[in-house]
This record gives structure tokens, C-alpha cells and sequence, in this order.
């Protein structure tokens, strides 16, 4: 019987598979290296942080201030209920949080 995979294929397979996983490896430290986290929803509540202070005035202190609940709340209260779907397609849309 003839093996499904020859050898050289699996040599090549095996190749694409670890270019695969150093790249995703890259992209995981590269997140992790500017939020300090790999969850969404806290990616999601930096990211509104981050936007209230470009805005400067109150609204940038007053965000450096309140605690993380109230931030997901206020994400929450515009977007629906709160959860990794959700937060991922909010990091995929690019649009001003709050």
C-alpha cells in the first residue's frame, strides 16, 4: 500500500506548518507587547482608555479614573452584551469606541 503523504511532501508540510506557527508566534508577542494582554475585551477597554485621553479635557482624566467595570459598561451600553465575539469584531471594525 502506498503512503499518502511522500516524504519530501511531509519534509515541505512540516516547513509551512512551523512558518506558520513562528508567524503567529510574532503576531501573539507583538499584542502582548503593546496591551500587555492576548483577551479581547481587554484589548477593547485599553483601546477606549487610549481614546478618551487623545481626546484630553476631563474626559481623559476622568477615564484614567474610573474603575474597569465602568469602562465595560459604558462599551456595553453602545455595542450590546459583552463577550469575545464581540470584542473581536469590535478590534476588527477600527471605529471610535466611545
Amino acid at each position: 500500500m502506498r503512503p499518502m503523504i511522500r516524504p519530501d511532501e511531509k519534509h515541505r508540510l512540516k516547513t509551512v506548518l512551523v512558518i506558520v506557527a513562528v508567524v503567529l508566534g510574532l503576531g501573539a508577542s507583538a499584542v502582548w507587547l503593546t496591551y500587555g494582554t492576548l483577551d479581547a475585551c481587554s484589548i477593547v477597554r485599553i483601546q477606549a482608555r487610549q481614546e478618551a485621553a487623545r481626546e484630553k479635557g476631563p474626559s481623559a482624566a476622568l477615564a484614567a479614573l474610573v474603575p474597569d467595570s465602568v469602562v465595560d459598561a459604558a462599551v456595553e451600553a453602545k455595542y450590546g452584551e459583552r463577550n469575545r465575539g464581540t470584542c473581536i469584531k469590535l478590534l476588527l471594525q477600527r471605529q471610535p469606541l466611545l
